[in-house]
């Protein structure tokens, strides 16, 4: 185990401070266990000295959930085992560390179950596997194979009030709000409306459900990730990638519903506005360049399994194309594995451009820090829900793009104030944003989660009262709220 003061924190360790959100806090110590032991051990000391824990992964989080404000900060990077526990009709079942990132999982069953793949895959292959589990992660294929949630068998995690405590799924239940801890039991726990979409706003709590199910997503202030076994499926054996170009967001959006409309659907969609486009331009020199100017992209994955189908697939494209203004001449398709893989870090750049234009505006302001929306609406609403952002962004005059899982209606309107004041007119467009995502019936996030920078917007999304029976369920856990302060709601 590694421990470290604060003078050597405010020193070399200072990027653990913060996360990809670019908010920054203060700890008075830090330490990195080496194992699971050591992990329980930490918490198990502090908890006793009434000390509290801000838990860290790899740190991809842009909601401040891992930015601490005082107190502890545990980090798990070092925690990445990665075995093989067992091999089912289902699929392979991994037992992996909490560190463990989504890319080095993906290296391990490439060597070692080469058929094998966990079809979660969020933006950041970075991005630790307890970082995911506790935000219920699941990125542009999420709307054909569901999110991690769906893929987790088991859970051991540590909670203050009980320590220890290994879940299968199935094996433990939740029955008409009461939970059951060994021989402990909780009063009823009242329910809340939870919207019916791809959604990480709060805790996922039903009065009848598996109690795994209420440690994934809700980013840790229920207890902390020891291990996790995780169900690996098989992974069709062909992959096809099309970004297909558009000279306006209508025409793009019908190729979206036609594309719907389609018997065979793509396993991911992901659209680019033109200013997404336009900001990572300057990253495309080992790509082609854009067919036009001023365009807009959708970005297409197909998986299947053999290779006399991709015939029927690029005709349903060609059509498609053709039905919604499009053509199949304003395309990207890579040639080799080498192009291929650039292809799949293009979702990548658009974010990682707007967190380096965020860095540089921010040494001349410190205090500005990009504004995001995580957004997600029933599908059938995405285009009125997109005319109302429209209309909130123009209003508000702020350099603005638009990406992400259009297939789930779940994009992400990142928002880049220059100064102070800019910065205040984007929260505002904000909460205009997620008021319109509220009156459709969906969520203020969709994957992201709430962390610190969006309490108050999961307060006005909820009201007090429907806070108030998630912080029951929390002091059940944590009746001193020690773990992860200030997570979701204030401590």
């Amino acid at each position: 185990m590694i421990a470290v003061s604060h003078n050597e924190i405010r020193g070399s360790y200072l990027p653990y401070l913060s996360d990809e959100s670019k908010l920054s806090g203060d700890a008075e110590m830090l330490y990195f266990p080496e194992h699971p032991e050591e992990l329980s051990a930490i918490l198990c000391e502090l908890f006793l000295t009434d000390k509290t824990a801000t838990m860290q992964g790899s740190r991809t989080g842009v909601a401040g959930g891992c930015v601490p404000f005082g107190g502890t900060v545990v980090n798990m990077e070092k925690l990445r085992s990665i075995e093989i526990n067992a091999k089912t009709e289902s699929g392979l079942l991994l037992k992996i560390g909490p560190g463990a990132s989504l890319a080095e999982m993906t290296a391990y069953l490439k060597k070692n179950g080469a058929d094998y793949f966990l079809p979660v895959n969020p933006t950041e292959d970075t991005a630790s596997i307890g970082g995911m589990i506790a935000t219920n992660a699941s990125g542009s294929r999420s709307f054909s194979y569901g999110p991690i949630r769906k893929y987790i068998r088991g859970l051991k995690v540590y909670i203050p009030a009980f320590g220890e405590l290994s879940i299968r799924r199935s094996e433990m239940n939740i029955k008409k709000g009461v939970i059951r801890i060994g021989s402990r039991r909780s009063h009823a726990f009242e329910s809340w409306d939870f919207p019916d979409i791809k959604n990480n706003a709060g805790p996922y709590y039903k009065t009848d459900m598996d109690l795994i199910d209420l440690f994934i997503g809700s980013e840790g202030i229920f207890g902390t990730l020891l291990e996790a076994d995780l169900l690996c499926v098989r992974r069709p054996r062909h992959e096809l990638i099309l970004m297909a170009f558009f000279h306006n967001r209508h025409d793009a959006l019908n190729f979206l519903e036609t594309l719907r409309r389609s018997p065979r659907m793509p396993s991911e969609i992901e659209y680019f506005d033109e200013n997404s486009l336009s900001l990572a331009r300057e990253d495309l020199d080992k790509l082609p360049a854009y067919p036009f100017e001023g365009a807009h992209a959708i970005m297409t994955v197909f998986l299947y399994e053999k290779e006399t189908e991709i015939e029927n697939i690029y005709e349903m494209l060609e059509k498609s194309l053709s039905a919604s203004g499009g053509s199949i001449d304003d395309t990207w398709t890579p040639g080799n594995e080498t192009e291929s893989t650039r292809f799949r870090i293009f979702r990548h750049i658009v974010p990682e451009a707007v967190n380096r234009r965020i860095a540089a505006i921010k040494t001349d302001e410190p205090a500005v820090h990009k504004v995001a929306s995580d957004t997600a609406v029933p599908v059938n609403l995405l285009v009125p829900a997109l005319n109302e952002y429209d209309k909130a962004l123009s209003e508000s005059g702020l350099e603005h793009c638009i990406f992400g899982h259009i297939g789930d209606a779940h994009l992400h309107i990142n928002m880049l104030p220059r100064n102070i004041k800019e910065l205040e007119t984007a929260k505002d467009t904000l909460r205009k944003i997620m008021q319109t995502a509220k009156e459709m019936g969906g969520t203020i996030s969709g994957e992201h989660g709430i962390g610190k920078i969006k309490k108050e917007y999961l307060a006005s999304f909820y009201g007090s009262e429907i806070i108030a029976r998630m912080r029951a369920i929390k002091h059940f856990f944590d009746p001193h709220a020690l773990l992860n302060p200030g997570d979701v709601f204030d401590r």
